[in-house]
Formats: C-alpha cells, structure tokens, sequence
C-alpha cells in the first residue's frame, strides 16, 4: 500500500470519528446551552441546598432505575447494531420488538421497586422519613425512563446520527420553559414534578424520531422472546452492575457529605461534579451513540479496531483539551456564570474534577472495545473493580481532607482505569497505543498539570490572564493537530485556514 493511500485512508478514519463526535457533539452543546439556563435559574431560584436536594433525587432515582432497568437498552444498542449491520431487517425487527416488551416490563418492576424503598430510603439518605412521597413518585420516572431508552437504542443502533443529534436537541428545548415554570411557582417542592415532566417530554420526542424507522411486521410470542430476552440480559447484567456501582457510589458520597458538612455541601459537590464534565460530556455521549455501534461492526477485525480505537482517542482529546483547561484555570468565573457567586467554594473541587474528565476521555474508546466483543464477564469485573476502588478513595481522602479530598480521588481513579483498560484491551485485541496518540496523551497532561499549578497556586487577575493565555495556547495546539488528521481538503481545514492568525499555524508540507 503507498504512502498516500495509507495516509488517505487514516485521514478517512480521523474523519469518521470527527463526524459523528462533531454532529452529535454538536447538538451535545447545545442541549447543554440549555440545559445551564435551567441550571442558571435553577440555582437563583433554589439555591446550593435546593440543587443539592436536586443531586441527591437524581442520585436515588438513578440508584434503582439501574437495578430495575438491567441494563437492557444498553445491550439492545449492540444487538440492533449486530442486526442492522448484518442488513438483516428481520432480525432487526424482532430484536426491537423483544427490547421494547423487555423495556416495558423492567420500567414496570422499577416503579413498584421505588414505591417499596420509599421509606429506608428517605431514612437513609435524609435521616427522617419527610421524603417518602417524593421517592414514591420518582418510580414513574424510571417507568418513563426505560421504555425510553429502548426507543432510543433503535435509533442509535441503526447509526441515525442526525436523527439523534435532532433529538438531544428537540429534547432540551421542549423541557427547559415548563420545567422552570414548576419551580418558579413550588420552588423545591417542584423538584420531583419537574423532573417527572421531563421525562413524559423526552419519552414523547424519542417516540417520534423511532417510530418513523419502518421495520417489517414480525409476530414474537411470548415463549419467543425467552431466548432473545437471554441476550439482552446477558450483556445487561454487566451494564447493570457496573452501573448500580457507579450511580451507588455517587449516592453514597452524596449521602456521607450531606450527614457530615450538610446540604450546603452537598450542593457545591454536586455543581462542581456537574460542571466539571460540561465540555468533555457531549463529546463522551457522541462517542458513547456512533462509536460503540461502529466498532461493533468491525469485531471481526481487530486491526481495524485498534486504529479505530486509536483515531477515537485523539479526536477526543483534541475536542475537548481546550474546554478542560479552560475550565480548571478560570474554575470561580465558570461557577459564577452557571450557578452564581454563592458557589465560588467549588472551585478548587472543580479544578480538581476536571483534570480526571481528561484522562476518563483517554480511556473510554478503550473501554468500549470490551463492549463491541460483548464480553460480558470481563466489562463487568474491571468496571467493579475501578468503582470499589474509586469509591473507596473518595470515602477515604473525603474523611481526611474534605470535599477537596472526594474531588482527588477522581483524577487518582481516572489514570488507574487508563493503566487497566490499556492492559485490558492488550489482551483482547492486542491493543497498542500509537505513538501519536501517547504523544498527544503526555502533551494533554502537561498542560493540564500546568493549568493545575495556575489554578492552585496563582490569584486574582493574575490567574485569569494565565488561564486565558493557556486555553488559547491548547486552543491552537488543538486546531492545528486536529487539521492535520483531518486532511488539507476537509471542510474544517479548509475554514480555519481562512483565519489570517490560524493559517499560520496549519501544517504545510502535509
């Protein structure tokens, strides 16, 4: 093969990769836009206490919605995927028809589970039994929220991209004004309406976008779908088990921090977690909806994914490098802008947070190859094992140090998942980091240990103006390593190499 058809061909990859991040990333950012309207009003309106009671709802609801859901529209998105790249519509139909009974009857059982924990829940988690009601209700959300994420798989599972980005977007604005309406008239007694609001709303748009796919009609008796169910579940007990630890430990560092410094506390961890992932999420999610279906596509192929996995991980650093640095350096303006100046203590947490954000999207691409192989058994054991390890580093430096101690642990649990996965994907695929990628790695974490140093150790005006001369700097490291791989022809190249400062900056003998 020639140099530049070999060149040609990791640009198209680079390019693959950007698609879908780009597009999806795109519609990402501007759910989030929205989405930091509500979280602006939001804190006006409630106050650190009020989003911390926001955390600790969402915290519980997500808790037993894993339990209940058994992951199945997690599953079912690699067996559309299987079918649909297979081009076998049947069987496609059949999987959809199957997830969507599945999804019905977990969302079902998750109701009924929330009623019946209501009680030591409230107690648990509040110390008193004031919040049973709210709790009870929240079961109608998890109803909502899986039968949810079984359309959603569908249209992520047959790689709808634009369908999907339209939907994260039709999703935000439809719940951003009627959500803010509730709590501008019950403030936090609107907490638990509003958030049962959003998801009739968003349930409503998914239906629409999946319902428009036409699959054939295929008739699945119930006694059918006992085979096909053993899929879904096979895979889903993973993703249930791995996501019952991690929506557990968050509920558990949520609960000792509000026993131990108060609901005050709570809230400006939870606006510092929420915050730290804002510009790395929508790039996260983008590869979490295109990614994983594509690289299952290629499980047959090892070479393709180890290039794959590759090109996924440079793309993503370079997406969100800026925004990561961005955010530790000017981490008291950012809070000031999102929440308001009450929540300037979250800073330094917020800092810290974000450093783990960047290495967390090192590691994702790797991690998803476990997912694209279906192994089951190994996903679930290392995602146990990086969970009981973070959480109990969060517990142990929450004790010690405080809130700043719970933020450390992040980063410290993000590099050990990098180290395990790297090994992992070794021995699955013979995964090998390319030098390009651990050469773009290690310049990531320079600057995100400078940006730290800056954060830390540097006040005033005088820490702005060495956070924005950093961000600019990464900006244009960015842009200009993100060009190359994408080729001198491509569209994005082709703008910014009509910016005068920019041009200067692309490469020119490639």
């Amino acid at each position: 093969m020639s140099q530049s058809i070999a060149k040609e061909e990791d640009n198209r990859g680079y390019r693959d990769s950007f698609k879908a991040s780009a597009v999806l990333g795109g519609s990402q950012g501007v759910s989030y836009l929205l989405s930091l309207l509500r979280t602006k009003a939001l804190a006006y309106l409630l106050g650190p206490a009020g989003i911390g009671l926001v955390g600790l709802y969402t915290s519980i609801a997500a808790t037993v919605g894993t339990v209940s859901g058994f992951g199945i529209g997690e599953s079912g998105i690699r067996e559309i995927a299987a079918a649909h790249g297979n081009g076998d519509q049947e069987k496609l139909s059949r999987t959809m028809t199957v997830l969507r009974r599945a999804s019905l009857i977990s969302g079902i059982f998750g109701l009924i589970l929330c009623a019946a924990l209501a009680i030591p829940l409230s107690n648990q988690v509040f110390g008193n039994s004031d919040h049973t009601l709210p709790i009870a209700i929240l079961g109608f959300t998890l109803l909502l929220g899986t039968v949810n994420s079984g359309e959603t798989a569908l249209i992520q599972g047959t790689g709808r991209v634009t369908e999907l980005a339209k939907l994260n977007i039709l999703s935000s604005i439809a719940g951003i004004l009627p959500v803010i309406l509730i709590y501008i008239w019950f403030r936090e007694k609107g907490i638990v309406p509003a958030l049962l609001l959003s998801s009739i709303l968003t349930l409503g748009i998914t239906c629409f976008f999946s319902r428009a796919i036409h699959l054939p009609i295929v008739k699945v008796t119930w006694r059918e779908m006992v085979p096909e169910t053993k899929l879904l579940l096979a895979l889903g007990f993973a993703f249930m088990a791995t996501g019952l630890l991690g929506t557990g430990k968050d509920m558990v560092v949520r609960t000792m921090i509000t026993q131990n410094h108060g609901l005050v506390a709570t809230g400006l961890y939870q606006s510092a977690w929420a915050v730290s992932g804002l510009f790395a999420n929508f790039v996260l999610r983008a590869m979490g909806m295109d990614f994983y279906p594509r690289l299952t596509s290629m499980i047959d192929d090892h070479e393709a994914m180890i290039r794959a996995v590759n090109q996924q991980i440079e793309v993503g650093i370079l997406l969100v490098l800026p925004g990561v640095i961005a955010t530790i350096t000017c981490a008291p303006l950012v809070l000031s802008l999102l929440y308001s100046s009450k929540f300037n203590g979250a800073s330094g947490m917020l800092a810290v947070l974000a450093s783990g954000v960047f290495l967390k999207m090192a590691s994702y691409p790797i991690n998803t190859i476990q997912l694209a192989k279906g192994d089951a058994r190994g996903f679930a054991s290392i995602a146990i094992l990086c969970s009981l390890l973070e959480l109990a580093m969060t517990v142990a430096l929450l004790l010690q140090f405080g809130l700043i101690g719970a933020a450390i642990a992040y980063p410290i649990s993000c590099l050990f998942h990098v180290l395990i996965m790297a090994w992992v994907g070794k021995r699955m695929i013979g995964f090998r980091p390319q030098g390009k990628s651990l050469a773009l790695l290690g310049q990531g974490i320079v600057l995100v240990l400078m940006a730290l140093l800056v954060a830390f150790l540097v006040q005033g005006y005088t820490a702005f103006g060495c956070g924005l001369i950093l961000s600019f700097f990464s900006f244009l490291y960015c842009a200009r390593e993100l060009t190359r791989r994408l080729g001198r022809e491509h569209r994005i190249t082709k703008m910014i190499s009509k910016l005068p400062l920019l041009k200067s900056l692309l490469p020119q003998n490639e």
